[in-house]
């Protein structure tokens, strides 16, 4: 028995890690190769209030790492007015940052994955139902053989949601776009958008750290 708890218990840390996926292509213009970036206004725009609060949070807090100063767009754009380009421009450039991080919403998936019984063994929900081992879903149904049998069914329908994104740089004070990148994070079964949009701000540091702008 002491073996059958020890498996659970793995399978319950697996799934309390909640893993995501991101994946994404950036190209940085070849003037601004060496360009390093001291401190950003990071503006997330388009999105609902808490999954940009989440966002701009998490890209603060991790360039905060590399000792990279922030500012928030949400402290700048008031949510309740509305600002035209020149508008907007005007205030970034009294920030007296170095660059605007600009990130946008491209559109976002939900990706039914389903897991059927079977007579062999556990089966676990991983993304795309590859059986990779990316991630596990909330429900781990285990057991061995049908109902019938004594086991447990094992199918199961998870629900994986997948957001992209768009991640522009524009040095201040002329707005010159030196970097773009496209993005998609797929993260484990019914995590909400703003948990994913936290986690694919982490990535997103990563990213700029790997293309030397930080």
């Amino acid at each position: 028995m002491k073996y059958i708890f020890s498996f659970l218990a793995v399978l319950a840390l697996v799934a309390c890690e909640r893993t995501t996926l991101t994946k994404g292509d950036s190209f940085t213009d070849p003037a601004f190769d060496n360009a390093r970036i001291d401190s950003f206004l990071i503006s997330a725009e388009n999105m609902r209030l808490q999954e940009q609060e989440a966002l701009e949070g998490e890209v603060a807090r991790s360039l905060g790492q590399y000792n990279v100063g922030t500012i928030l767009g949400r402290e700048l754009y008031i949510p309740t007015r509305q600002y035209d380009d020149r508008e907007k421009r005007q205030i970034a450039r009294g920030t007296n940052t170095n660059a605007v991080l600009l990130i946008t919403p491209q559109g976002r998936d939900i990706h039914h994955v389903r897991t059927y019984p079977d007579r062999y063994g556990p089966r676990v929900g991983v993304y795309g139902g590859s059986g990779s081992g990316v991630g596990v879903g909330v429900g781990v149904p285990l057991g061995y053989g049908y109902a019938d049998e004594g086991g447990f069914i094992g199918g199961t329908h998870f629900r994986e949601p997948e957001a992209f994104y768009k991640a522009e740089i524009y040095l201040l004070p002329d707005f010159e776009r030196i970097w773009i990148g496209e993005f998609s994070t797929r993260g484990p079964d019914n995590m909400s958008w703003t948990r994913l949009a936290e986690r694919f701000g982490n990535e997103l540091v990563k990213k700029l750290r790997e293309d030397g702008l930080i």
